[in-house]
């Protein structure tokens, strides 16, 4: 059985921008105890069709040409995606499992226009 990766990244919400992984290194209660300055996005084990890994608020786009908000969902448990348009959730993300099924195209925090 292979182990999953549990692998973030950190939106910085004061400097609005990731922070590099070793900003954690020693901090690591500070950080999560304060989710008034940082945001934790998870890794969801996928990759695009270009090898980016996904994480959770990338923005994607099927190869339908329809966009979509990659989230976990916390009340069902399991990644999903959101309709950008009704932020609903709408689908499981496991039905793209295949890196040629989408491309990531931004992320929530710098790029919300791509949701409109």
């Amino acid at each position: 059985m292979k182990n999953r990766l549990f692998k973030f990244k950190i939106w910085d919400k004061t400097n609005n921008q990731f922070r590099d992984p070793t900003f954690v290194s020693g901090r690591i209660n500070e950080i999560l105890s304060n989710d008034d300055f940082y945001i934790f996005c998870q890794f969801t084990g996928l990759t695009d069709k270009n090898g980016r890994e996904l994480y959770e608020f990338d923005i994607i786009k099927l190869n339908s040409g329809e966009i979509r908000l990659a989230r976990f969902d916390e009340i069902l448990l399991k990644w999903g995606l959101e309709y950008t348009k009704f932020g609903t959730f709408c689908e499981e993300l496991c039905r793209y499992k295949y890196p040629s099924d989408f491309e990531i195209i931004g992320n929530w925090f710098q790029n919300k226009g791509l949701l409109k």
